[in-house]
């Protein structure tokens, strides 16, 4: 029997296709059937006390089901299934009594395992098609992210570099003082001047919350924040030297972080009103302070914000999710209906 991407296949099909049961060993619950070959996941969503979800048509959350035993689970504090580097193939249904849906091969990305936190992060090689999407229970109706920031009775402003990702996301920009305040605060404390799109844009109101949005897994940098938070101020110190050791050999400031820290994106303070920004590979991943091969990202600080909300939208735009979602005119963007499925 061949494997064909989003079909459903019974455990026994599976044990069969892989030289069943003698050549398999099972790990929590069953739910990790470890074969010479590959690693075949089979995973139920919506079953136990924290279940296994989507996070978005790429990435899966594992979390076993119920309270299975740490010895079951984990051999010398490590899930031996999850950490096995092979080939990871996952089936996924919804209910205890389907048949699985053969999402794909997929990438370990991280694993949890603090504790009685079991969980571990996947990516599919493959994105969702929608109707696999829907089929595996993603959400049509999710909480809107942004409905905070659509009750603010404040005063409007008019932006110079992010109007549109406010109008894409059909929202009314407002200034927060105090935002201001620590943005003045960072200025004196590390003896720069922040350019005018970065000023304008961790000034807002909501600014945090739409980066921690729009950033799936990884870790935006609350400049204000980070950089005045004095438990941090040695590595805070540390790690700006640091971005300067390679070239461009620029002063710059952290923008995001990937979710293991293996690259940083980061902008330069000193060059012009709307930066360039830059993204920048570990090269030494096992050091705590390190180089960074930098490369240019965007050719702004307003276009990398831009990007990433764009991003989002589409995303809801093509998997039909109900959200609030508007072109920077003010008008809806068009529902993809067929086509979009890659």
């Amino acid at each position: 029997m061949e494997l064909n991407l989003y079909q459903h296949y019974t455990r026994d099909e599976l044990l069969a296709q892989f030289g069943g049961v003698d050549r398999a060993e099972a790990f929590c619950n069953a739910e990790f059937i470890v074969f010479p070959q590959a690693t075949v996941c089979l995973f139920t969503t919506r079953i136990g006390l924290s279940p296994s979800h989507f996070t978005n048509p790429s990435s899966f959350t594992w979390r076993p089901r119920g309270q299975p035993d740490v010895d079951d689970c984990y051999v010398s504090g490590l899930p031996p299934a999850v950490t096995a580097r092979h080939h990871h193939l996952l089936f996924v249904r919804t209910s205890a009594t389907q048949a699985y849906l053969y999402v794909g091969a997929a990438h370990l990305g991280s694993y949890v395992s603090a504790g009685k936190n079991f969980s571990a992060d996947y990516y599919l090689d493959a994105k969702l098609p929608r109707s696999a999407w829907l089929a595996v229970g993603g959400a049509l109706t999710p909480p809107d992210p942004f409905a905070h920031l659509r009750t603010l009775s404040g005063s409007a402003v008019s932006l110079t570099y992010h109007q549109p990702v406010f109008d894409l996301l059909h929202l009314t920009p407002q200034v927060s003082e105090r935002a201001l305040q620590r943005l003045h605060e960072l200025e004196d404390r590390h003896s720069l001047s922040l350019p005018a799109a970065v000023q304008e844009w961790y000034s807002l109101v909501g600014a945090m919350d739409i980066l921690h949005s729009v950033s799936l897994m990884h870790e935006p940098a609350d400049i204000p924040n980070e950089l005045l938070d004095p438990t941090a101020e040695q590595f805070t110190y540390q790690l700006l030297q640091t971005y300067q050791t390679t070239p461009p050999y620029l002063r710059m400031l952290p923008l995001m972080f990937e979710n293991q820290w293996c690259w940083h994106i980061a902008f330069p303070t000193s060059t012009n009103d709307n930066p360039k920004v830059y993204q920048g590979e570990r090269l030494d991943p096992s050091g705590q302070y390190y180089q960074f091969d930098w490369r240019l990202h965007t050719e702004s600080f307003s276009d990398f914000v831009w990007a990433w909300v764009w991003d989002y939208v589409t995303y809801a735009r093509d998997y039909q999710i109900t959200l609030p979602i508007y072109s920077a005119s003010g008008s809806e963007l068009p529902v993809c209906q067929n086509g979009c499925n890659n």
